[in-house]
């Protein structure tokens, strides 16, 4: 990842607190230096010790720790932290072709469900409670953290938005609890915001919510935010999008002035569409109208005569830093074959700029075929995406790191299912398994989208209420979703016809099957 170290400073009195318990108790504490040891009475053969936490005081800690902890043994904890656990994975049930992938998958389910994470608290009257590091005050309600939205917007969220819906509404209230501290959409916060990587992909998570019907928070008042991105130019890497008046004014944000000016044109208008998104479910016409046009500016940074997005300067000539295999630059993470195709709110539109649906779909083939070499560029040296990329055999495609993870389904969308189902499934079997995985986890991001695409529908764009399908790669599946009446079930046997989208409404309406609807 791309990080800029200057940080918003942590408040002085961001500390954890420590309350624990000795069974059985110790007679006495010996100091040595910095630390010291405690010593136990009588011939004591095990000792055993439970602690909690608090970022607001020990006398929190204290509290917490006689709720959780205190007079359970540690195998009473252990089963009821693997019953929580059972009750998670369970709500995808799967008919696995062999155990691997069935280890596989629910390894990765596992890890798709660790992030983010929930900071606040229980008080002595059961309310939530939380200490904010980016106010340095307690505060009521939820606190959500780590989650680095440019990279989870894709497949983390979407999978929360179909499986947990429940528990997504209680996140999106988390991440708000930040939005009223800071006065802005977080972009990649931790337990403080962090100048890192490019967009504002909030919006995404924001709209893919939405449109999937999981409107029990405060979408209104997230909305004020995901449109502050929209409309006022930032000048902070924490947060907002920098350059926001040229990208209006030019069309694109020019090379000359900013890093990353391909991937960022691109990320900003997805995140203009996700807004709209946002907008048209609030009925807030006038948004709409002006962020409409906008979400076409992807065509600006098209150049026909190399057949690939690349930079453009102020005065619309073309970077003449170009090479096809020169990461960096205009790209983050990346280069020309890793960035080109990533406009997933308008895939017609893209394959207008390439000839239509036949030449993307040989400009794909390419991708995979073309011999996975790069040069450093702008990064001086050579960073593991390239390594991995390299390493994992599928020429181009850099399925260790998120901007490729739609492309494979791109061949649906131009009506080759087949090749879509083809190529998934190599990366999934060659690049997954109990000992192997294709790049970083980045709080969930690759292993959803395992579980997206064995379950054989995967969210092209987020913020749109849809999902491409195609045949599972499990032998079956049943998904249970709270308060929708029957499970959904997917049969990798079952004959899918040439229409490979579904949508959301469709899958979770109490079917007992989606077969009914493809």
């Amino acid at each position: 990842m791309e990080i800029n170290e200057s940080h918003e400073t942590l408040p002085q009195n961001y500390t954890l607190y420590i309350h624990g318990q000795f069974d059985p108790s110790p007679v006495e504490f010996n100091r040595l230096g910095d630390g010291g040891y405690l010593v136990f009475g009588g011939e004591v053969e095990s000792v055993e010790f439970s602690l909690a936490g608090s970022f607001i005081d020990h006398n929190q800690a204290a509290i917490t720790h006689e709720r959780e902890v205190a007079h359970r043994s540690m195998d009473a904890l252990a089963q009821e932290c693997a019953q929580e656990w059972n009750n998670l994975l369970s709500r995808i049930e799967i008919d696995p072709i062999d155990e691997r992938q069935a280890v596989t998958f629910y390894s990765c389910l596992y890890r798709a469900l660790l992030f983010p994470r929930m900071l606040d608290e229980y008080d002595k009257h059961n309310a939530r409670v939380h200490f904010s590091p980016f106010s340095g005050n307690v505060g009521n309600g939820p606190l959500c953290t780590d989650s680095g939205f440019w990279d989870v917007f894709r497949t983390v969220y979407p999978l929360l938005a179909l499986v947990y819906p429940d528990i997504l509404s209680d996140i999106l209230e988390g991440w708000l609890t930040i939005c009223r501290d800071t006065k802005w959409a977080p972009r990649w916060p931790t337990y403080r915001l962090r100048d890192c990587m490019i967009g504002t992909h909030f919006d995404a998570v924001v709209a893919d919510a939405v449109c999937k019907g999981v409107t029990n928070w405060s979408v209104e008042e997230a909305f004020d935010y995901i449109w502050k991105d929209a409309s006022t130019e930032s000048d902070s890497g924490l947060y907002g999008r920098k350059g926001l008046r040229d990208y209006e004014r030019l069309g694109y944000l020019p090379a000359d002035r900013y890093p990353h000016s391909v991937a960022s044109t691109l990320d900003f208008c997805y995140n203009d569409f996700c807004v709209l998104q946002v907008a048209k479910h609030l009925k807030q016409q006038s948004i709409v109208e002006k962020l409409l046009p906008r979400t076409q500016f992807y065509k600006n940074v098209f150049d026909s005569s190399v057949g690939f997005m690349r930079g453009r300067n102020t005065d619309g000539s073309w970077d003449p830093a170009f090479n096809e295999r020169l990461w960096g630059g205009g790209y983050v993470e990346g280069g020309p074959w890793q960035w080109s195709f990533h406009v997933p709110h308008d895939p017609s539109g893209l394959a207008d700029l390439f000839g239509g649906p036949k030449a993307l779909c040989a400009k794909l083939d390419t991708m995979l075929s073309t011999d996975p070499d790069f040069l450093v560029g702008t990064y001086e040296s050579e960073i593991h995406e390239m390594t991995e990329m390299a390493m994992a055999g599928f020429g181009q495609y850099a399925q260790s790191n998120q901007p490729v993870h739609a492309y494979l389904y791109l061949y649906a969308l131009m009506g080759r299912p087949e090749k879509s189902r083809y190529w998934v499934q190599r990366v999934a079997t060659e690049l997954y398994g109990p000992d192997c995985f294709p790049g970083d986890e980045d709080n969930g991001e690759m292993a959803s989208w395992y579980i997206l695409s064995s379950l054989g529908l995967f969210p092209h764009c987020p913020g749109r209420a849809e999902y491409i399908q195609i045949k599972p790669l499990v032998k079956s599946a049943k998904i249970h979703i709270p308060n929708v009446e029957n499970s959904i079930l997917l049969e990798n046997d079952h004959q899918y016809g040439d229409e490979c989208i579904i949508q959301h409404e469709a899958l979770t309406r109490s079917q007992s099957s989606c077969h009914r609807q493809c």
